[in-house]
């Protein structure tokens, strides 16, 4: 070890932090010997110290602590390390002894640590992460304190250090991706670490750094290419930091892809649009359809959708220029135009897009509705006032015709809804309401009767309770109560629309007069050959004005069972000109009032 002049050692004791700083201008070349896996090939040439070299009395960190750019500093193990571990993320490699600073010179591709011992007479190699600056460093021999020991090094430095002066080496020079797109990753063949920038030509080709060594210091690159929507090739360009350019070709194979690839229409007439993203250009595509009914183009609507890009920028109240002048990508849609389907069976289409030479292509398989139609009834009745009824129709189109057979029955339509009309009347009568082109029809039956009107036809008298749907009802009402039945039993008698059922259940009993009394009384109507009397399902039930069944908390028993100690009654009344009905259900026990009712 060299022995520093005694009168130096006690100024840099006595000044603690001070520091002497030359920068050395000896001219010479960045980098003057070939690498040899990183190493120097004559590490004991004489080699003139590079441009740029900085001259630095480094204190350890037990005697000041000089650092080198405030990243590399000499702990107190005597290592080259980052000095601030929270900021920085620095790697160190030893090339051994050499010479001078100018003896280092390449990049090793391995040995880097997080630190490394300093000794006299050694190169190193630094990388700063955080900067992706390399230093080259040489230690010129220990400083010692005025009662001996190590405090520290004589080092130079230079920065940013460029390696070898040479192209990045590579294997392959062109890479093929799919359509889909993906990732490769190219190795530098060069011996050493050479310093790079990466560009690409195209947004879709994406170029990252990759690294095989410990230390994460790139010596290749990962390509990453997306779906491309504008070209089919990119360069890649490497550049060293002498300016030495490598290229690297990438092609992705022609795509065209359709937003969708199943869809389902209506059966009227429609227009629409599917995203079509493709790098095929729009002189090399054709589209075709497999049916007349279904016309298809490509549309490119490039220009309509950069329009709001394009609005001319202001500052300052003057036009600033164009902000997408140099937007190159493409935009397709396509577009298909589809006929109504008069029938009512569904159809198919294909409407396909190929690039002329055949290599790509791409299919959308369209369904469109039959025409659906369909009325929720095909009977409707109205009293003797004048009356209307609104029904919807079960329908994809509005493009149907009703037809009304008499003019009294009249319609209005909106939509799907259909309102049906009927004038006055003193006679029953009959239309039938129609749609053109359709099978289905409706049946409007008016009756000459409306409910509370009394009725006396054939031997056949009461009071007309509602009229229906195709059927209409007098009624009978009984001024006595009477219980549901005398037994808790469950009959089967649960029919919610049709009293006529409950009933012919209860008749199989014997003595069910006696036994469900509420049956009893209706069956006491069915005399000199009658037998169409019944007691209401409580659904024919709650169709009964409540001005017939009763105005002051009537309960009135209906034909349904709820189960066998239960049944369903309703109760209505009228309070401050408001009508109030609803349905309940109680014990069979229970005496209410009985009304019968008989079709006509």
């Amino acid at each position: 070890m060299k022995t520093k002049n005694y009168l130096w050692s006690m100024l840099t004791m006595i000044m603690v932090a001070m520091l002497s700083v030359s920068m050395v201008s000896c001219g010479g070349d960045d980098g003057n010997d070939n690498p040899n896996n990183g190493q120097p090939v004559n590490p004991g040439t004489d080699v003139a110290d590079p441009t740029g070299t900085i001259s630095l009395s480094m204190r350890n960190a037990n005697n000041g602590n000089t650092t080198i750019d405030n990243i590399i500093h000499i702990n107190k193990s005597d290592n080259f390390e980052r000095y601030d571990y929270y900021y920085y993320n620095v790697y160190l490699a030893s090339v051994g002894q050499v010479k001078g600073l100018g003896n280092v010179s390449s990049i090793p591709k391995a040995g880097w640590a997080t630190q490394v011992a300093v000794k006299p007479n050694n190169g190193y190699v630094a990388y700063d992460v955080n900067s992706n600056t390399f230093y080259r460093i040489f230690v010129e021999d220990f400083i010692e304190g005025t009662s001996g020991g190590v405090i520290g090094a004589e080092v130079k430095y230079q920065k940013p250090f460029k390696g070898v002066d040479e192209k990045i080496s590579l294997d392959e020079t062109s890479l093929a991706f799919s359509a889909g797109g993906g990732i490769q990753t190219l190795t530098f063949k060069n011996s050493s670490i050479i310093p790079f920038t990466a560009t690409s030509s195209e947004e879709w080709c994406q170029v990252m750094t990759s690294s095989t060594n410990e230390a994460g210091i790139p010596d290749g690159i990962a390509i990453q290419v997306y779906p491309s929507s504008t070209s089919t090739e990119a360069t890649v360009t490497l550049k060293t930091l002498y300016g030495k350019e490598t290229q690297i070709k990438v092609t992705i194979a022609q795509s065209i892809s359709l937003s969708q690839k199943e869809l389902k229409v209506g059966a009227g007439s429609t227009e629409t649009n599917l995203a079509l993203t493709t790098n095929v250009p729009f002189a090399n595509m054709k589209v075709s359809s497999t049916a007349s009914w279904c016309k298809a183009e490509i549309v490119d609507v490039s220009e309509e959708m950069y329009a709001k890009a394009r609005r001319v920028r202001f500052i300052g109240g003057k036009p600033a220029g164009d902000v997408t002048a140099n937007n190159t990508a493409k935009a397709y849609q396509l577009k298909l135009t589809i006929e109504k389907n008069e029938s009512e069976t569904a159809r198919q289409a294909t409407v396909s897009v190929k690039s002329t030479d055949g290599k790509c292509s791409d299919a959308v398989n369209i369904t469109q509705e039959g025409v659906v139609f369909s009325v929720p009834i095909s009977e409707i009745g109205f009293d003797k006032n004048n009356s209307y009824r609104t029904i919807t129709i079960n329908t994809n189109t509005n493009d149907y015709e009703p037809i009304s057979s008499a003019s009294w029955c009249t319609f209005t339509k909106n939509g799907n809804e259909l309102t049906i009309r009927a004038t006055p009347t003193t006679e029953d009568r009959t239309a039938t309401v129609s749609f053109k082109g359709k099978k289905a029809t409706i049946k409007v039956h008016q009756s000459k009767y409306a409910a509370g009107d009394a009725y006396d036809e054939n031997g056949l008298k009461g009071i007309v309770a509602y009229i229906g749907d195709g059927t209409r009802y007098i009624m009978h009402k009984f001024s006595t109560t009477a219980s549901w039945s005398t037994e808790s039993v469950s009959t089967g008698a649960t029919d919610m629309d049709d009293g006529r059922k409950n009933m012919a259940i209860i008749r199989k009993i014997n003595n069910f007069e006696e036994i469900y009394p509420a049956f009893g009384l209706c069956e006491s109507l069915n005399v000199s050959g009658e037998k169409d009397w019944y007691l209401p399902a409580v659904n024919e039930l709650l169709n009964i004005p409540v001005s017939l069944l009763g105005t002051t908390y009537i309960y009135n028993w209906s034909s349904t069972e709820q189960n066998k100690i239960d049944s369903y009654y309703v109760s209505s009344y009228i309070h401050l000109s408001t009508e109030y009905k609803n349905r309940y259900s109680d014990s069979k026990s229970k005496s209410n009032y009985i009304i019968a009712i008989h079709q006509f």
